[in-house]
């Protein structure tokens, strides 16, 4: 240590270093991941090339020191023009996202080529990924393919991936599902755990012959089994439907729980349903709640919508809650959460009732394909006194196979009545008075309209 400081304070840069992975990996000296910065950054203003892309390093995780993506940035181009293709690599990176500089996708690709000249394979797969996706950029599948495949044949697992993605999807090539198998299992041979996932997925959804629930489940374990979350939670699929396997769904909470422990959000929602209606194990309602709530938080809409349904519901009833998680599951574009979020602004629980949100969020959960909501914006649009926009959602709920509706005409205003045998007339399927009555001409119109439009 005394040796060390010396030599460092009479300016030897490798001491420098040497002194500052001491104190971060605490060899021989106290831990000190501060005193580990100050040291690297003295040497790398000292001209030590090596030390520009340890302090650029920490500069942009914050190790040491406060995260800096601009001081990051100045460091890594430092080390770039200095030869690293590690550091011509991150360069290439903060310019593709604007991060530390402004994004620039010319000068991305420029870092990135460079890297990849000098040996550092993760840059193909980057450059593969640019010319097919980048808005700033010309789309060259033809280059797209040729980075992915030398990155692959050096070894690059991303590279083979988004080879494999790229023949599943005929994206810029032939769909070609033998080459995305065959690059999924070169890259899952390398134990990527994604794709083997990918493998079993494909394995599960595809048409025909390619269809192999045997495989899925195998390949889906083997990834499960590699921490992957998105094929615990597909196990648990697997399980719950009985896809290949006896349906078993003990096995299949037990993924569910998986996944959920590792943040998967639909995991979280699905272990709270299971608890909910004491699937594979005993109800338990402050369970659920708690797992609708850990789902929710991770941006689940379904987790939200549950959350939302529970305290509607639940033992711990609380409208105004409620209204909270159903705006949550809206605003994550669960047509669910916006027709029971128009259901609660229509209706007045836990908000002021609010006919024109109401109809808002009916006609957004219509638009998403809830078909539910059309006898619920026939009676909004009554009461809003819109009589011809109720009329045509009391037809638009019949086509939808809503046999109640009909029946129901006492319920809305005389104008809305009025404004149905119009519509009907209009159809050719009602030739009696315009007025308000509910007369057989009328029903026999409301009959022959169901019968022509399937209702």
């Amino acid at each position: 240590m005394k040796w060390l400081e010396k030599s460092a304070a009479a300016g030897e840069t490798d001491a420098m270093r040497v002194l500052a992975y001491g104190y971060e990996k605490g060899g021989g000296l106290p831990k000190d991941v501060v005193k580990a910065f100050e040291w690297f950054q003295k040497a790398a203003e000292a001209g030590d090339t090596n030390a520009f892309l340890e302090v650029a390093d920490r500069s942009y995780d914050g190790s040491g020191t406060t995260a800096d993506a601009q001081k990051s940035f100045v460091w890594y181009l430092k080390a770039a023009e200095n030869g690293s293709a590690k550091a011509q690599y991150c360069v290439g990176l903060l310019y593709e996202r604007g991060e530390g500089t402004a994004q620039d996708s010319r000068e991305a690709v420029h870092w990135f080529k460079a890297a990849a000249e000098n040996g550092f394979i993760d840059a193909f797969a980057e450059l593969g990924e640019m010319y097919a996706n980048d808005a700033n950029l010309p789309r060259d599948d033809g280059k797209s393919i040729d980075y992915l495949e030398k990155g692959a044949a050096a070894g690059n697992v991303t590279a083979m991936i988004l080879l494999g993605i790229k023949y599943e999807d005929g994206d810029g090539v032939a769909r070609d599902y033998a080459k995305a198998i065959e690059w999924y299992e070169a890259a899952a041979n390398k134990n990527s755990a994604d794709a083997m996932y990918r493998l079993g997925t494909l394995y599960r959804g595809a048409d025909g012959n390619l269809k192999d629930f045997g495989k899925a489940l195998e390949w889906l374990t083997k990834a499960g089994a590699h921490g992957n979350a998105k094929a615990q939670y597909s196990l648990g699929d697997i399980y719950e439907y009985g896809q290949g396997v006896p349906i078993d769904r003990s096995k299949a909470l037990s993924w569910f729980m998986m996944a959920a422990f590792k943040q998967y959000p639909e995991a979280m929602n699905a272990v709270g349903y299971y608890y909910q209606n004491g699937i594979g194990t005993k109800e338990d309602q402050t369970i659920a709640r708690n797992w609708y709530q850990k789902a929710a938080d991770a941006g689940s809409a379904a987790g939200a919508l549950n959350l939302g349904w529970y305290y509607e519901n639940g033992k711990d009833q609380d409208q105004a809650i409620a209204f909270q998680y159903y705006k949550k599951s809206a605003e994550l574009n669960s047509a669910g959460g916006m027709f029971s979020l128009g259901r609660f602004y229509d209706d007045g629980l836990g908000i002021a009732v609010n006919r024109q949100e109401a109809i808002k969020w009916y006609l957004r959960a219509m638009d998403t394909g809830y078909n539910r909501a059309a006898y619920r914006l026939a009676y909004a649009y009554d009461a809003t006194f819109s009589s011809d926009n109720a009329a045509e959602n009391i037809l638009l709920a019949m086509r939808q196979g809503d046999r109640q509706i009909a029946d129901e005409l006492k319920a809305f205003s005389s104008f809305t009545r009025t404004a149905l045998k119009r519509s009907l007339s209009r159809r050719g399927l009602y030739d009696g008075p315009l007025d308000d009555e509910i007369d057989q001409p009328l029903k026999s119109a409301l009959r022959d309209y169901a019968m022509t439009y399937g209702g």
